[in-house]
């Protein structure tokens, strides 16, 4: 009980005087039905999936400095049935980014400074805020903006890189920053070291998602992470051996936890740290 629909295409130019352009676009329509998916006793759950989306990439060299930019944009629908043919979710969301950044190659390295934008909007059944008037199938909608502002460095003679950059988003600014290195103490062979800090933003669906099972919290706030990581490269002739460990230390992290003081529901919280 599958039905799955695919199309995509990509097309690359590259000009002497403009630059190069990427551009990318595809479709993807599939309908499935899902026994026992999100419960075991239930053989008649159904859902419904339709993606397009659309993204265009440019670059640019003009001597020591490098241009690029970079937009995209995903359209998706989704519609779950806990029995087949009566819609229980039915969800519809915009993803829109934009990306631009400079690059300047110069005696000391190479020094970069660039910024995002992300828009999320979806329309929904159950996930955002109630509309006063509701649009079509759905009534509750919600939308948010977010942006990062970084400017990085990387040193040719040293072998070491840096940045630094500030997140903008509904729950005010990050600090977002990252650290490498390497050193090369013999011909074939490079160490390197880094450190770097993320963050996430809750989902629609953490912050706003109730069921007769399942209560929502909007009181979420970003998860943040840092990620130490220790790596190894040793290339002989034919043969290339790496190793790479890491460490990511994750606090506030958000997950459903079942709660029996809250009549035995699954409640969205950020009480964990994961490393």
């Amino acid at each position: 009980d599958f039905s799955n629909c695919n199309a995509y295409v990509r097309a690359v130019c590259e000009a002497p005087r403009a630059g190069l352009f990427d551009f990318q676009a595809g479709y993807q329509d599939r309908d499935f039905g899902s026994n026992g998916f999100y419960a075991a006793y239930n053989p008649d759950q159904w859902e419904h999936t339709a993606t397009a989306l659309g993204s265009l990439r440019w670059l640019k060299t003009a001597g020591r400095f490098s241009l690029g930019a970079a937009a995209s944009y995903r359209k998706n629908f989704d519609r779950y049935d806990w029995t087949r043919g009566t819609a229980m979710n039915r969800h519809n969301t915009d993803n829109v980014g934009a990306k631009l950044w400079a690059d300047c190659d110069w005696a000391a390295g190479v020094t970069t400074v660039g910024g995002d934008y992300a828009f999320n909007h979806i329309y929904s059944t159950n996930l955002g805020d109630k509309l006063s008037v509701p649009e079509g199938h759905y009534t509750h909608a919600k939308a948010r903006h977010t942006g990062n502002l970084w400017h990085a460095k990387r040193w040719r003679h040293f072998d070491a890189a840096a940045s630094a950059g500030v997140s903008l988003t509904p729950y005010g600014t990050s600090a977002l920053w990252s650290l490498s290195g390497g050193y090369t103490p013999a011909a074939g062979l490079h160490l390197g070291i880094g450190a770097f800090q993320s963050m996430r933003l809750p989902t629609f669906t953490d912050l706003y998602y109730s069921s007769p099972a399942q209560i929502n919290n909007l009181d979420l706030i970003p998860e943040k992470a840092v990620t130490y990581r220790i790596e190894a490269d040793y290339v002989k002739d034919r043969w290339n051996a790496s190793l790479r460990t890491y460490y990511r230390a994750g606090r506030d992290i958000i997950d459903w936890v079942w709660r029996e003081d809250m009549d035995g529901k699954w409640h969205s919280e950020q009480t964990s740290r994961l490393d």
